[in-house]
């Protein structure tokens, strides 16, 4: 029989966090939201399929669908079995929920549509999330987007045999290489599994899986995202454009946006946690904040980035309905 603490590793995401409620996530959409808008400029976001994972809250749905316009939309649920509860919270009748996991659902979709695909994980790089990848690289229109998020904790590659158990960072190199063979660049040592360097190294195992399958196709592909943040865990998303062509990409506008990232500047959502007061007060000292609040004790590095992205950060309140 389980214990509490298993069972309670064992649920889902969506069963431990309120994705509601999730300020670094949050911001990470709306750039995202702002990048597709540069995009739309040549290519029609807006006819294209979202292909996501919904769960129970579809935060990306209302904000694809509302800011997008995008109407196409499905969503993949492995839970088969709580089904009639994500049923329950679909925000649109236009959504499509179809049931079971990424890796049997995505070669049944139609690949001959443009397509948005955010494969949004909330557990570490693995074989099923290299296979999922393959697949969209198989199937994918030029013109289409790809968006795919994971944990980058490194401790989630230690020893598997111990529930809980981060491992050495010699045991979390032997393992990731075990997990990603052949995938993983050659030449890793101990500190790409670091925190600081974990990101990084979940790039270029991503990157060799893309373009081990697009050479295949004579298909190209240009980087558009290269982000880390962290609200509990950290986690790292990269994001691609299918094309082989960068100059109507270019056209948009879209690289003159400071979060975009064509290689492998890893760009970064560490933001810190503050009252709705707080940022009324923040905002009034824009530019330079670091430099008039020390009084709030707040680490340096979380105040800049909290400048850098204010525009996107969340604020919320509670509301009766």
């Amino acid at each position: 029989m389980r214990n509490e603490s298993t069972i309670e590793k064992s649920r889902s995401s969506y069963e431990k966090i309120n994705y509601l409620l999730r300020p670094a996530k949050q911001v990470e959409r709306k750039l995202i939201i702002e990048a597709l808008h540069c995009l739309r400029r040549k290519f029609p976001i807006e006819n294209y399929q979202y292909v996501g994972m919904g769960s129970l809250f579809y935060v990306d749905y209302y904000m694809f669908h509302k800011y997008l316009g995008i109407k196409d939309m499905i969503s993949i649920e492995k839970d088969e079995e709580k089904i009639d509860r994500f049923k329950f919270n679909k925000p649109y009748s236009f959504i499509k929920l179809i049931p079971g996991v990424s890796t049997d659902v995505l070669p049944t979709l139609d690949w001959q549509k443009g397509m948005f695909i955010w494969l949004d994980y909330d557990y570490k790089m693995s074989m099923s999330i290299v296979d999922d990848i393959q697949i969209v690289c198989n199937y994918i229109k030029p013109g289409s987007l790809f968006i795919i998020t994971v944990d980058a904790e490194p401790k989630r590659f230690g020893a598997s045999d111990n529930d809980g158990f981060e491992g050495s960072p010699k045991q979390r190199l032997e393992n990731f290489k075990k997990e990603l063979h052949p995938y993983f660049p050659p030449e890793l040592s101990p500190r790409d599994l670091s925190e600081k360097n974990f990101p990084r190294l979940l790039r270029r195992t991503i990157v060799n899986v893309i373009e081990e399958r697009l050479r295949r196709r004579k298909l190209g592909y240009i980087q558009i995202f290269n982000v880390k943040y962290r609200d509990t865990s950290q986690m790292y998303t990269f994001g691609c454009v299918f094309e082989n062509i960068s100059g109507e990409i270019e056209d948009t506008g879209l690289f003159k946006l400071d979060f975009i990232s064509k290689n492998n500047t890893l760009v970064e959502i560490n933001l810190p946690i503050i009252t709705p007061l707080e940022k009324i007060h923040f905002d009034k000292l824009i530019p330079g904040i670091a430099k008039k609040l020390k009084a709030f004790n707040i680490a340096e590095d979380k105040v800049n980035n909290y400048e850098k992205y204010y525009r996107y950060y969340p604020q919320y309140y509670e509301s009766l309905l």
